[in-house]
């Protein structure tokens, strides 16, 4: 297999995970080593020059935030990405303090962790120019005729230049990459513009003007950017046919180049190779709680079971255990404070534990790229907003039956969250009537764009 010039160094002690992000990394061809833990890939960043630097924040002997700080001291200037479980403000704050250049949320995706490899990767100019031409093709970013490449930093319409400064680039990338996310001006000062030299808001306003008006001078009559009022900007949806794509050969491309995550047979090997790992972790949680439930757990055995969970966490969910690494997160938090449990966090933990094991007794549910059709059923996402629990569930479970994809929000808040990260087609709003005796009246309120 061809290997890429580009050198990652993967430091990652869960040998499932690690396993795992190996086989995606080769399938993609980086060249990369691993370490197993901080001292080790201290030690062979000292001695070799990598091209980015992978690194979970969890690992024995030197923790990722440490370890990121000594390299930078050490006057190490290659990208550094940190894989974490734990997402507080505070978590983010610190890793970003310690000098890294992005961090992934576990569980996650191989897609989204190649997406941000390349753009790390990008940004340092690690990635040569004379990249082959499917390498070029995957770095290509379309709607319609309009085309951002990657590599060359050239935006073009029709073959046309369209001439950008490097702000308005980077605004109209961040909205190619993420076409069904609306982001809000906080965020785009984030991703755009970093915490250092954030403008006001009104300079945002300014650049998506400008660059609306750039692309129509440059040719594009269709309006790219659509303003979502009280929440953000996000990219229109291409207006296509509904019965073909053919009216976008670019979005055609694009497909054709998307990076490679594991195949099934690749996915089922590994998770042969590594179920009894899964089972052995569950063990140490499973004395854990047998240990708390007669009041004598041990200080090590806390630190192994609250190690353990986190790495549960981590890697469930890349194996279709989803349900599985949400309640190894949760019992992961209950130890995160290493203190004495109330009785209630003893109940829930063992319930935790419990859950983690019938999970584990399962069948994973394997996520599956399935064609797209515009007349089928099975596309729509649906947005419920309800604070029955008890429904919500009834809902879901209908829902998967029908092949439908439902995100639950117990209440507004949470609605406008989920808003903000993907428009759905429906809303169902489930609304109590004048008294509680009266029966919930749902209200199906189909979303259009504005």
């Amino acid at each position: 297999m061809k290997k890429s010039p580009i050198k990652i160094l993967l430091v990652e002690d869960d040998l499932l995970l690690s396993a795992t992000l190996a086989k995606v990394l080769e399938a993609n061809h980086y060249g990369f080593d691993r370490a197993n833990d901080g001292q080790a890939s201290l030690d062979l960043a000292a001695a070799i020059e990598y091209d980015l630097i992978l690194l979970d924040v969890q690992v024995a002997k030197l923790d990722g935030i440490s370890l990121c700080r000594q390299l930078r001291s050490q006057g190490c200037c290659k990208p550094i990405l940190l894989m974490t479980a734990k997402d507080s403000d505070a978590e983010v704050v610190a890793l970003f303090d310690a000098g890294a250049d992005d961090y992934i949320s576990k569980p996650f995706s191989t897609e989204v962790l190649l997406a941000r490899l390349r753009t790390l990767l990008r940004r340092s100019k690690a990635v040569s120019p004379a990249a082959s031409t499917q390498n070029s093709a995957a770095n290509t970013l379309t709607w319609g005729e309009l085309c951002l490449d990657l590599e060359s930093g050239r935006v073009t319409f029709c073959e046309q230049i369209i001439s950008l400064t490097a702000t308005e680039y980077n605004l109209l990338e961040l909205l190619l990459r993420n076409p069904d996310r609306i982001f809000s001006r906080n965020a785009i000062l984030d991703r755009v513009w970093g915490f250092d030299d954030a403008p006001t808001d009104r300079a945002i306003v300014t650049h998506i003007k400008n660059v609306r008006n750039k692309l129509k001078a440059g040719g594009l009559t269709e309006e790219i950017i659509e303003t979502v009022y009280g929440m953000g900007y996000r990219l229109k949806p291409y207006p296509q046919s509904a019965s073909s794509s053919s009216n976008n050969p670019g979005i055609e491309r694009t497909q054709k180049h998307q990076s490679r995550g594991l195949d099934k047979s690749e996915n089922d090997k590994i998770l042969e190779r590594f179920r009894g790992g899964f089972n052995q972790q569950v063990a140490v949680l499973e004395q854990a709680k047998t240990d708390l439930l007669v009041g004598k757990l041990a200080t090590e055995l806390q630190q192994a079971a609250k190690h353990e969970a986190h790495k549960l966490a981590g890697s469930l969910g890349s194996f279709g255990y989803r349900e599985g690494s949400k309640l190894a997160r949760s019992a992961e938090h209950l130890l995160i404070n290493d203190r004495s449990l109330t009785a209630e966090e003893i109940t829930r933990f063992s319930e935790l534990v419990t859950g983690l094991q019938q999970e584990l007794a399962t069948t994973p549910i394997k996520s599956t790229a399935a064609p797209v059709s515009t007349i089928s059923i099975f596309n729509y996402r649906v947005l419920v907003v309800d604070d029955d629990a008890a429904l919500t569930e009834r809902l879901k479970v209908e829902s998967e039956a029908w092949g439908l994809r439902m995100k639950i929000a117990p209440n507004i808040i949470a609605a406008r969250s989920h808003l903000a990260l993907s428009m759905p087609d429906v809303m169902l709003l489930v609304q109590l009537g004048v008294n509680t005796q009266t029966i919930k009246q749902p209200r199906l309120y189909p979303c259009m764009s504005t």
